[in-house]
């Protein structure tokens, strides 16, 4: 997993769901948010859905939070670009950022310092789409595509652009995985574009069904 990067794709957002995490490096087993690698999640406030970026190193934690209000409840049963950036090392809560449809939206967030590059036991960690926990059996209702991992923080003007272009037209060069999520129905397997060979195996998912 990259110390500093940026996770972007086109998620459709369904109703209901609490704190789900959408798709990052999950957390061990028994794990806190501490413990919580880059993930973005969908979380709800009451009655109001709001979107959080993550990044643990098993210690101490960083995140950004989007407006507690209402802002976003019109996402539900809708496509929504989100994309969450993280930097190495980590001074404030302003390093993790939360991004929707290519525009910032956190304005809030905790931090108790934390460098994802530190002791972090990243070896025994695995990349999770629709859980952020496999012990919590707490899943996302949704759906995902063009989905992309890069190993750079990227700048605003790309990050403004990624809901309009394909995730291996922008900064190719860091692009460490891509899935376009067009792998056909019935599939087990979700291929990386890239050629990094960062292949998924899809679980109940329903590669290339539309929402």
């Amino acid at each position: 997993q990259p110390s500093s990067g940026t996770i972007a794709g086109w998620f459709w957002i369904g109703a209901g769901d609490e704190t789900r995490g959408i798709i990052g490096a999950g957390r061990p087993a028994g794990g806190g948010n501490a413990n919580l690698g880059p993930t973005i999640i969908q979380w709800r406030r009451g009655a109001n859905l709001t979107y959080y970026a993550n990044v643990g190193d098993g210690s101490y934690y960083a995140y950004s939070a989007s407006p507690a209000d209402s802002s976003f409840n019109g996402d539900v049963n809708s496509w929504v670009h989100l994309a969450m950036t993280w930097k190495n090392p980590m001074t404030a809560r302003t390093d993790v950022a939360m991004y929707r449809n290519g525009v910032q939206i956190d304005d809030n967030g905790g931090f108790t310092g934390t460098s994802w590059d530190s002791s972090d036991d990243k070896a025994n960690r695995e990349w999770l789409m629709g859980l952020h926990s496999r012990d919590l059996g707490s899943y996302w209702s949704g759906s995902m595509d063009a989905v992309g991992v890069w190993d750079v923080v990227l700048d605003n003007a790309s990050l403004a652009s990624l809901p309009g272009t394909a995730p291996n037209a922008i900064s190719s060069s860091n692009l460490l995985a891509y899935w376009n999520m067009e792998d056909g129905p019935g599939t087990s397997t979700l291929t990386d574009q890239t050629g990094n060979g960062y292949n998924g195996t899809l679980t109940n998912m329903n590669d290339g069904a539309a929402a």
